[in-house]
């Protein structure tokens, strides 16, 4: 059963969750088999304030891009 994990930044609505989850899946099955039955996929959202990059707090990115 192959799990997949996807950690971003909150903000995405539903329909995009749902869109990424099944293009995820496609992409699994279609590259390594199996079947999208047994395709589990985890989205963790994670906070501006908690996610940096590039040495800056992503928060912080959004107000000055």
């Amino acid at each position: 059963m192959p799990i997949i994990q996807v950690q971003m930044l909150k903000g995405r609505d539903m329909a995009q969750k749902r869109a990424m989850i099944r293009e995820m899946t496609d992409a699994f099955t279609r590259n390594c088999g199996g079947d999208a039955s047994e395709v589990n996929i985890i989205i963790s959202e994670i906070d501006g304030i908690d996610w940096g990059s590039n040495g800056i707090l992503c928060e912080e990115l959004k107000k000055n891009p």
